[in-house]
């Protein structure tokens, strides 16, 4: 039962917050990042080593003409919208905290985060790793790297099933699996600076992309509210 969370009666987020330590490596392979989810457990991901994070669909993606030009965003997938704030993140927005928070966790990715995004059709597993000194542990079912897929936030699950495996060698056997992955050049691709200069332009003053998402979600807030009226 200690190992087992449902994000309602037990939060997957409160056990991490004391389980990352300093100099930890976290390896995390999710649907989505958003920075309300680095915002949520930022006192101890400062502390950490690294974190490597895989998109577990494609994600930023560009085509090879793309990156040789000058880079334009096309938000095309749910993901990408999601780095600035899920739907069930709407209470947290605000133009201030919003570009407090995004300027922090840029700043935080540039020093210790790298993301990588599936670029075939093969599934990746939703799995969050822990490993520090001679200690090693994971999750198994956090979808997404959210204040929400922590539970700190509700969403809308019926039914959650996150478990902790604290066994050291399995843990060893799911890090070297993972960088198998990482180190995949054929099925993944780097996305670590598409995702950060898309942070860096949600906090610039008057960004379009950030008055955009704050629109979007005000009206996606008021669309909610009329259904609850209703």
């Amino acid at each position: 039962m200690d190992n087992f969370f449902d994000n309602k009666t037990r939060k997957v987020g409160d056990d991490l917050s004391l389980s990352v330590s300093k100099d930890a490596k976290v390896r995390v392979s999710a649907n989505l990042f958003s920075i309300y989810g680095f915002e949520a457990l930022k006192r101890q991901l400062k502390q950490i080593d690294s974190f490597h994070f895989i998109y577990s669909t494609p994600t930023f993606l560009k085509e090879a003409k793309e990156k040789k030009q000058k880079r334009q965003f096309s938000i095309q997938f749910p993901a990408e919208r999601a780095v600035a704030g899920t739907e069930f993140e709407i209470n947290l927005k605000n133009e201030l905290k919003g570009r407090a928070v995004a300027k922090e966790a840029q700043r935080w990715i540039e020093q210790k985060a790298r993301f990588k995004t599936n670029t075939s059709n093969r599934y990746i597993q939703p799995q969050t790793i822990i490993e520090y000194h001679d200690n090693a542990f994971f999750y198994n079912g956090i979808d997404e790297f959210s204040s929400a897929g922590l539970g700190f936030e509700s969403d809308n699950s019926m039914l959650r099933q996150i478990i902790k495996v604290p066994d050291h060698t399995a843990a060893k056997q799911a890090i070297q699996q993972f960088d198998d992955v990482w180190n995949d050049t054929e099925s993944l691709d780097d996305v670590t600076e598409e995702v950060s200069e898309f942070i860096a332009n949600l906090y610039k003053e008057n960004s379009p992309a950030f008055v955009y998402y704050l629109t979007l979600f005000k009206i996606f807030d008021e669309f909610l509210e009329d259904i609850t009226e209703d």
